[in-house]
């Protein structure tokens, strides 16, 4: 069975959960991530050169340099591959997911590319409120919010995703393509291509009217609207308003998130 999940670190607690065992395999390399399919164009296809780029411009701050984005790129693709051809042998695929974009866009795209193969897939859908250990009822967005060990408690939840479900999200993800926009939110339960400024609005109201660390600014607008989106595309954003003149740098730094900033 191929795991399939949405993020980087939820393949690593799969990776870890699957060393607790109880009924999560024990092969790390069935694990893969299809992820960050919520940005950016799409149309010209997920591994393209053009994507490679823009997704090198988006998160070259983690990489020191072209060279070790190279290594997460293949990893990234080599991930893609374990998919299509486990599917292509009809293996069975599970699949963990959310109501986080990324997790959305990410499921529609997975069932796109394994329309033509005759292949069991079964899905597991993070809940979206949950008892935690201390009986306070917390929200999650993600599944690399829990612990490892608490993967095997959701296998009550996998119910098999049928051919009609199937080909409507393929239809779906069609139409997203068609589309093309630089990003891809949910609204109301529904995904939807919107204007690359959308979370615009958002940032402009969490900005103090004294002067503040661009970091501490991403975490208050991520931690209060729980968009379910990681730090990359807001911190590109308020890059945006710099380079317009909207936000000025009081003090730069080279831990682009530690600048101090006023407007």
């Amino acid at each position: 069975m191929i795991e399939v999940c949405f993020s980087d670190s939820e393949k690593g607690c799969l990776k870890v959960a699957q060393k607790e065992g109880k009924g999560l395999g024990n092969n790390s390399k069935d694990v893969v991530a299809i992820f960050g399919l919520d940005m950016l164009e799409i149309k010209s296809g997920v591994v393209s050169k053009k994507r490679k780029k823009l997704l090198f411009d988006m998160f070259k701050t983690p990489f020191d340099d072209i060279k070790n984005f190279d290594i997460w790129w293949e990893r990234y693709v080599k991930d893609l591959n374990i998919l299509i051809d486990s599917a292509q042998r009809g293996e069975d695929i599970r699949i963990w997911y959310s109501n986080a974009p990324c997790s959305i866009c990410g499921l529609y795209f997975v069932m796109a590319q394994i329309e033509n193969f005759q292949c069991r897939v079964t899905g597991i859908k993070l809940p979206v409120i949950m008892e935690n250990d201390n009986g306070k009822f917390i929200e999650y967005l993600s599944w690399a919010e829990l612990r490892a060990e608490k993967f095997c408690e959701f296998l009550h939840l996998e119910s098999e995703i049928s051919q009609i479900e199937r080909q409507l999200m393929v239809a779906k993800w069609r139409k997203l393509e068609d589309e093309n926009a630089t990003l891809r939110v949910v609204i109301n339960g529904k995904l939807t291509s919107v204007p690359s400024d959308f979370y615009d609005y958002y940032i402009r109201k969490e900005i103090p009217d004294d002067q503040f660390i661009m970091g501490h600014l991403i975490g208050n607008v991520l931690g209060k609207y729980q968009f379910g989106i990681g730090d990359d595309w807001i911190a590109k954003r308020i890059e945006n308003m710099i380079s317009r003149g909207e936000l000025h740098v009081v003090k730069d730094n080279e831990l682009g998130y530690r600048r101090i900033l006023k407007k």
